[in-house]
């Protein structure tokens, strides 16, 4: 049994296109427009308006009657030529819409799941100690370790957040619109955390900073330091594009972004301070498993602010499993 995740690019040609092969603009003015684009990462709309080679009402009315109309009739054919044709692969599929709704609920329910059975395991070693199984189990549902199931559920969440990143970049990239080097940087960014989940990079710069600089307290993990300066770099640097997402969206993003750091950074630099007082008691552990619920459910929110984007804001992009049906002999 295989299953295809299929990412569609819009069908419908860019706005600019239209203008040109209406007359309104020239091909010259496009390819102008265009490279101020890729300076600026405005709308070409709005550039071609600014520049007064097109009225506002004129964009508002192709792309009104035009533009939204063709990228709908493009979606459809889509769905027709992928789904109902008779000798297609997909018409004898078993078809399998991802909803944003349907995924997050069930990343929430892994998530708590997870964060749970780390703490049972953790539990029950003060209250059964000796159990079967105790050292694999603490090994595996270590909350604290890297190789263990919450880790790789961890990085796995980031990984999907890079890959749909991924995709929203290619289409911003292919349509020509704006803000397309942002979700690109995103999609590096978010690669890199899974990287940093997967192999410890934060760790291994904490350890560096620390032999030099021995900190202690609320930094007594060193990795928090630069990791508090790249993030206000971070932000600033995206705070342009945010403002510039759809209200939903943006809060989305934002809501998401001050959970995962609130857990990574804040709660960390806390959980920082404890040890260096109290060292590894259950307390510490408490709060390393809200550490790490709070970065899976920011990460969880994140996701589910990207899904909304591309099926709202991106209706040229279909997210879609296919299970292929058996064949039936004759």
């Amino acid at each position: 049994m295989t299953r295809d995740l299929e990412l569609k690019p819009s069908l419908a040609k860019p706005l600019g296109q239209y203008l040109v092969e209406a007359g309104i603009i020239t091909s010259a003015q496009l390819e102008t427009a265009l490279e101020e684009q890729q300076q600026t990462e405005k709308c070409i709309g709005e550039i071609l308006s600014a520049r007064g080679w097109v009225k506002q009402e004129t964009i508002e009315y192709v792309m009104k009657k035009i533009v939204l109309p063709e990228r709908e009739i493009g979606e459809q054919k889509f769905l027709d030529e992928t789904l109902f044709q008779p000798n297609n692969r997909f018409a004898t599929s078993q078809n399998i819409y991802l909803s944003p709704q349907k995924i997050v609920r069930f990343l929430l329910v892994s998530a708590f799941s997870v964060i749970f059975l780390c703490v049972l395991v953790q539990v029950s070693t003060y209250l059964l100690p000796g159990y079967p199984l105790q050292d694999t189990l603490v090994s595996l549902f270590n909350i604290d370790g890297e190789q263990t199931i919450p880790a790789f559920f961890s990085w796995s969440l980031l990984l999907f957040c890079a890959l749909l990143l991924g995709a929203i970049s290619y289409s911003k990239k292919i349509n020509r619109e704006p803000y397309a080097t942002h979700w690109t940087a995103l999609a590096i960014i978010f690669f890199y955390l899974y990287l940093d989940e997967a192999i410890g990079i934060h760790e291994r710069i904490g350890w560096i900073v620390t032999d030099k600089f021995k900190p202690s307290g609320f930094f007594y993990f060193a990795w928090t330091i630069p990791g508090s300066i790249l993030t206000i770099i971070c932000f600033l640097a995206f705070l342009r594009f945010i403002n510039s997402l759809p209200p939903k969206i943006k809060n989305l993003f934002l809501l998401s972004g001050g959970i995962y750091v609130g857990g990574a950074l804040l709660v960390e630099m806390f959980n920082g301070y404890y040890k260096s007082l109290y060292g590894d008691r259950s307390m510490y552990y408490a709060l390393t498993a809200v550490e790490e619920g709070m970065e899976m459910l920011g990460i969880v929110t994140f996701i589910y602010g990207l899904m909304t984007y591309i099926s709202s804001s991106m209706k040229g992009i279909h997210l879609l499993v296919s299970i292929p049906a058996k064949k039936v002999k004759s």
